[in-house]
């Protein structure tokens, strides 16, 4: 993970919540939905930098040489120009551009691959989300919720889509729905206890924020 991109998540996070946190018992009749869009800003960037390399979709104790991962790509791109429909090549330059952190590129290729598999391919959907939502512009050609919910139906107790699930909603401003998935999540046997750790942390000042705003 790019080590500007971690200051800026925890700059920003700092910054919002120790600004406009205080100010919502004042306000927060007159600037509610404000308010909690700035929460949301707030509570994704700390998360996010909490625990982002848990969940992503790349295996990152994979013991890769940067000029080994350069040298495949140059021949999986030039494989994929030929054979256009090739469903693994898409997936595997899909992961490995997102091993790269070129999130552009990563969500070209799971987008390619989403055409192809649509809503039957759990790995394909959480990469077009990952790589969409780590993407600096953050603009998806699919609908981000639309995409969750496929992914959570596909496997309801899957780490990876309840997590992004949580943001995805939060940035809808959907407080109870991200409360839904991430409780589900801190209770998942499969996440690391560090993890739930941190998960719990965030549904308490989360359902804090809301008792707040609804007094």
């Amino acid at each position: 993970m790019k080590a500007e991109f971690i200051i800026i998540l925890l700059v920003l996070s700092v910054v919002l919540t120790a600004v406009f946190l205080p100010l919502t018992k004042t306000y927060k009749n007159q600037s509610r939905k404000f308010f909690s869009g700035i929460f949301a800003i707030a509570l994704f960037s700390v998360f996010l930098f909490l625990n982002y390399t848990n969940v992503s979709n790349y295996n990152w104790n994979k013991d890769f040489e940067q000029p080994d991962i350069e040298k495949i790509l140059v021949e999986l791109d030039e494989h994929i120009v030929e054979n256009p429909l090739d469903l693994k090549a898409l997936k595997l330059a899909g992961g490995a551009y997102l091993a790269m952190e070129n999130y552009d590129k990563a969500y070209n290729y799971y987008q390619r691959a989403y055409r192809l598999t649509l809503d039957t391919d759990i790995e394909v959907i959480m990469g077009l989300i990952e790589s969409g939502l780590m993407h600096q512009a953050g603009q998806f050609t699919e609908d981000p919720e639309i995409l969750i919910k496929q992914a959570i139906q596909l496997e309801p107790d899957n780490p990876q889509a309840l997590w992004f699930g949580g943001l995805i909603a939060l940035s809808n401003q959907d407080n109870d729905l991200a409360i839904q998935r991430w409780s589900r999540l801190s209770e998942n046997p499969e996440v690391s206890s560090q993890m739930q750790d941190s998960i719990n942390s965030q549904l308490e000042q989360l359902k804090l924020m809301q008792s707040l705003f609804e007094e």
